[in-house]
């Protein structure tokens, strides 16, 4: 692997009064190791390096040059909210309470959570404090190329990329069913109606949509788990170095001072992270949860309708298990990182201060103990809250209220 130095001497350059501008991500330790992913999501327009829109051709003009890349990932959003906007037409004043309507609002559930994920994607790759900062802080806390857990990393990459291709060769082969063969799809032809003209060539223009917007579901939502697990992993091995230091008599072994910096640049990492996937988590939040609800409710009330056929029925419990259980991972993956970012406030407090312990180490543990037990260091839905263990109880407790309700109806 190669160490990229260049970039190194780039950091920390810019003065309060400079515009920061975007650098080439590509080379560094972590692009390297997730590149099966990016190489993925670049296929379906949903990742692009912005640095390459600051190679001028023409520097005496001032004007700014777009990627290929950037523009195919345009071309892409302008596509994917343009089918957002037409599918609102599928509602007309003529809508009652029942499956049909359900049917419909469980449709422009997905769509919104699709369009959100291609949103907040290119949000974060057009950012200057995205994709791209949270790159080059990683790239600065580990600069020295001695991180035994990159090739652990590169494995579980291809895991999660494994795991995004699965899902989204699913779902396509499920809408494609519903499309062509049943009528289950025939909501998201709108405008159009099953007996209008040149029908057929709508449903294959919708059929080739429908491969980029399950890759903005899947891959989008498969590549934010793994960025947050990714985070849970390194406080993880922190941690445990950590806790080796403590000795059976309560001393550590080391400079306290280095290790509470060490876990202040993850904390940093962890914030430049939040800012590149706080927007899609809150989009997540919100889509799942409405849709996980819709679904079910079709399940509990119209039990009929929705298990007209086997394979519908089989096509509502995927969409209600990948709803739910994206949000669920999502939630767990998020309060883990909470969690590991405090765990260590109890190990820091049983230190043992002797009489004759100096004032700077008495200061240094303080200063510690201060931060674990500060503000809280995590994942946040779009900057509302941080994501933690009371957050999952509360959704629980909220979704099984729901379903409370439902049955008493």
């Amino acid at each position: 692997m190669v160490l990229r130095l260049d970039v190194l001497e780039d950091m920390g350059t810019e003065t309060p009064t400079t515009k920061a501008k975007h650098r080439d991500c590509t080379g560094l330790l972590l692009y390297n190791t997730m590149l099966p992913f990016v190489r993925s999501m670049q296929m379906f327009g949903l990742y692009f390096n912005s640095a390459e829109k600051c190679k001028d051709t023409r520097p005496e003009r001032g004007k700014s040059v777009w990627s290929v890349a950037k523009i195919y990932s345009t071309c892409i959003l302008i596509i994917i909210w343009f089918n957002q906007l037409r599918f609102w037409s599928i509602f007309s004043g003529g809508d009652q309470m029942g499956p049909e309507l359900f049917e419909k609002l469980i449709f422009v559930s997905w769509f919104s959570h699709c369009a959100a994920n291609i949103t907040s994607m290119y949000y974060a790759c057009s950012s200057v404090d995205g994709m791209e900062a949270f790159l080059f802080t990683w790239h600065r806390i580990h600069s020295v190329e001695c991180s035994l857990n990159l090739a652990d990393y590169g494995k579980k990459t291809s895991i999660y990329v494994a795991a995004a291709w699965i899902f989204w060769a699913c779902n396509v082969a499920f809408c494609y069913y519903g499309l062509f063969d049943s009528f289950f799809f025939d909501y998201a032809l709108a405008p159009y109606k099953p007996g209008d003209d040149y029908v057929k060539y709508v449903r294959i223009t919708y059929a080739i949509i429908h491969l980029w917007l399950t890759a903005a579901w899947s891959m989008v939502d498969c590549f934010a788990l793994f960025i947050l697990s990714l985070m849970y992993w390194e406080f993880k091995a922190f941690n445990e170095k950590f806790r080796s230091r403590i000795n059976e008599d309560g001393s550590f072994s080391g400079d306290l001072e280095q290790w509470r910096q060490q876990h202040e640049k993850l904390s940093s990492l962890v914030s430049t992270a939040d800012n590149a996937t706080s927007a899609h988590i809150a989009a997540t939040f919100a889509a799942c949860i409405v849709m996980s609800i819709l679904i079910l409710y079709n399940l509990i009330w119209w039990p009929e309708v929705v298990f007209k056929t086997p394979l519908i029925g089989f096509i509502h419990a995927f969409w209600f298990a990948t709803a739910f259980g994206s949000v669920s991972f999502l939630a767990v993956w998020a309060a883990s990182v909470n969690h590991a970012a405090h765990a260590l406030w109890a190990d820091v407090q049983h230190i043992s201060l002797k009489e004759d312990t100096p004032a700077c180490l008495r200061s240094q543990v303080t200063a510690f103990m201060h931060r674990l037990g500060g503000p809280a260091i995590g994942f946040s839905t779009g900057g509302l809250f941080v994501v933690d263990k009371q957050c999952i109880l509360t959704l629980l407790h909220y979704l099984d209220s729901i379903r409370t309700w439902s049955l008493y109806q």
